[in-house]
């Protein structure tokens, strides 16, 4: 019996080593072996059965890698402080992104995984490899490669040790989100399916996986591509996400701030973001580069005119959004509305129609892309925006005023659906209902303040407006454009 339960025990462990968790789990359940099932559990990000598993065996360094998971830091501390775990140190601050002191504390515990990791971190690809070979860990390795974008040798790496997340990260960096969707959900990686879903700019799918991981990075981007900076910011500083807090300061037009945060992170890439922005393209190309960033130099090749290398660049990348940039430069609208489709961009197709000079009803058939898209559930505020800009064009300002209503609906976006509505109102010369629009304008967050000072001085001029007398307000004719 003693020797069948090692059998079993050792199954366990090679099934384990291969994420087999699920094999694992039946292993170990055999012999009652509570450490191995509470890791296979954790494998599977099956928290609350893994904490039963480390509790039922005394584990305490497995109830402190619950309670990480949990970001429930000091109780982490206090089970690893019950068996001095050094690697449970490093995997707390690691958790806040705190790669110096992780590093030490790995370094004591002779985890050279951790090690390999704090590198990775930091962007030091040379340590990062050689920890992750004293590990002989394919994961790491796998990670490393999936830095450098080298999606073959990723997926080597990954393959040696069935690695069903290292193959949704692969796909992901592809933008292959429904194959990353369906890797991530073998493994219950809520992380990875919260990227997936952002990637398909599936919102309230990408919160309610973030939510399930207790991932602040992951809420910070995606409050990032909303726009949402205040709310991004603060889910950045959670997680210690230099970062994404260098990115958030950089869409505040704070260069300083976001370099400092870029330095700090040693981001190259975030480098590259700051040169991108401020027009110094040959810069920006040097620093990504440094981090074969693809889309990134596609990007700086773009704004430099070298548009043959640009597309290159993005095809190389999968960076849909940029081959369709580089299409519309070409004029050819068709394919640059294949590419923002493929980005599940639904906003930059609609501006793609209106864009379409070649097409003689652009409008209508913008028209009707859009009310496709609204039944599809994407970025739904975003199409509604667009859908009023259109109806305004078609001189449908009745319509145009009630789809901002709805617009406004949505949080985040009473602000400007109200600005655009004070637009139309003034267009139409009714001050009183202008007015009651532009007042409705706040200046809650950076993305709102440029839209408040438009209100402010629309404001000022419905009031000189209304010094005009009447006999002559009459004569005045509505406005041509915004």
């Amino acid at each position: 019996c003693f020797d069948e339960a090692q059998y079993k025990r050792g199954y366990g462990l090679i099934a384990l080593a291969r994420n087999e968790f699920e094999e694992a789990k039946q292993h170990f359940s055999a012999v009652n072996d509570y450490e191995g099932l509470g890791l296979a559990h954790m494998g599977l990000h099956e928290i609350e059965q893994a904490k039963v598993a480390f509790e039922k065996g005394y584990n305490w360094s497995g109830l402190g890698l619950v309670a990480v998971e949990e970001r429930n830091f000091d109780e982490a501390k206090m089970y690893f402080d019950r068996v001095n775990d050094y690697s449970g140190y490093g995997t707390i601050a690691l958790a806040k992104n705190q790669f110096e002191e992780a590093r030490e504390h790995f370094i004591k515990g002779n985890d050279y995984r951790g090690v390999g990791l704090t590198y990775l971190g930091r962007h030091d690809w040379a340590k990062a490899e050689e920890s992750f070979r004293k590990a002989k860990d394919w994961s790491g390795l796998g990670m490393l490669a999936l830095a450098k974008k080298d999606y073959e040798e990723a997926e080597r790496c990954f393959t040696k040790v069935n690695d069903q997340s290292g193959y949704g990260f692969i796909a992901l960096g592809k933008r292959d989100y429904k194959k990353a969707l369906e890797y991530f959900t073998k493994v219950n990686n809520q992380r990875g399916i919260g990227l997936a879903y952002l990637g398909m700019r599936e919102e309230e799918k990408a919160m309610e996986a973030f939510e399930k991981a207790r991932d602040w990075s992951g809420k910070g981007e995606l409050h990032l591509a909303k726009q949402q900076y205040k709310e991004a910011r603060e889910c950045f500083l959670k997680a210690n996400d230099l970062s994404g807090l260098g990115r958030v300061a950089l869409k505040e037009q704070k260069v300083a701030e976001a370099e400092e945060y870029f330095q700090q992170a040693n981001d190259m890439a975030g480098m590259g973001l700051i040169h991108l922005a401020t027009r110094n393209n040959d810069a920006a190309i040097e620093e990504f580069t440094k981090t074969n960033d693809y889309a990134g130099m596609g990007y700086a090749l773009l704004a430099r005119g070298e548009y043959a290398l640009a597309k290159e660049y993005f095809t190389k990348a999968h960076e849909y959004n940029g081959l369709g940039d580089y299409y519309s430069k070409m004029h050819d609208f068709k394919k640059a509305r294949e590419m923002f489709a493929r980005d599940y961009n639904p906003v930059k197709v609609i501006q793609s129609y209106r864009n379409d000079y070649t097409l003689e009803n652009k409008l209508e058939q913008a028209v009707a892309y859009a009310e496709q898209a609204l039944q599809e559930g994407r970025m739904i505020p975003e199409i509604l925006m667009e859908l009023a800009d259109i109806y305004y064009d078609l001189k449908d300002y009745d319509k145009s005023i009630e789809v901002l209503d709805e617009a406004a609906a949505h949080e985040g976006y009473a602000s400007e659906a109200n600005l655009r509505k004070g637009r139309i109102y003034f267009y139409l010369r009714d001050l009183d209902k202008a007015e009651q629009a532009f007042k409705l304008v706040k200046a809650d967050d950076f993305s709102q303040e440029g839209q408040y000072k438009s209100a402010q001085m629309s404001l000022k001029t419905i009031a000189a407006y209304r010094e005009i007398p009447q006999e002559d307000f009459e004569l005045l004719k509505p406005a041509q454009s915004f």
